[in-house]
């Protein structure tokens, strides 16, 4: 389904068969996602601030290049083979996420909470970590 440039701002799409779908450059912002699924959606440059992903959200080889997530909750997300190179994730929640072989190369990670966050053979290059949170995080093979 192709869905790009859409305003989907403050809609409810709980539980909603996102699978594959393109959301390019959608405005989502405040979008409530609890339970969607969403696996291989290609969300690049998309404003997901805001947005209520719900605990667990399944985003696995999700799209989210470019995209704006700051101050999103991600916990127990499965964003495992997620590309998010070049995104905001400024205060972003991502413990306890699944991001292996997750690409985050030059993303804005500003005091970002991975604490628990599987993050086994991820790409952290060139990537603004400051103040992360990594208790806990499991960091074999990671590349920064």
């Amino acid at each position: 389904m192709n869905l790009c440039r859409v305003d989907l701002s403050y809609c409810d799409l709980r539980d909603c068969r996102l699978d594959g779908t393109s959301l390019k450059e959608a405005n989502l912002f405040c979008v409530d996602l609890r339970g969607a699924e969403l696996e291989g959606a290609d969300m690049t440059r998309a404003d997901l601030r805001g947005a209520d992903f719900g605990v667990g959200a399944q985003l696995k080889d999700v799209i989210l290049q470019r995209a704006y997530l700051s101050g999103v909750t991600l916990q127990n997300a499965n964003l495992f083979r997620a590309n998010l190179q070049d995104c905001d994730l400024k205060d972003a929640v991502l413990a306890g996420a699944d991001l292996r072989s997750a690409n985050l190369a030059f993303a804005e990670l500003f005091r970002v909470d991975m604490r628990g966050a599987d993050l086994r053979n991820s790409n952290f290059e060139s990537a603004h970590t400051e103040g992360i949170l990594w208790e806990g995080a499991v960091l074999e093979g990671i590349r920064i």
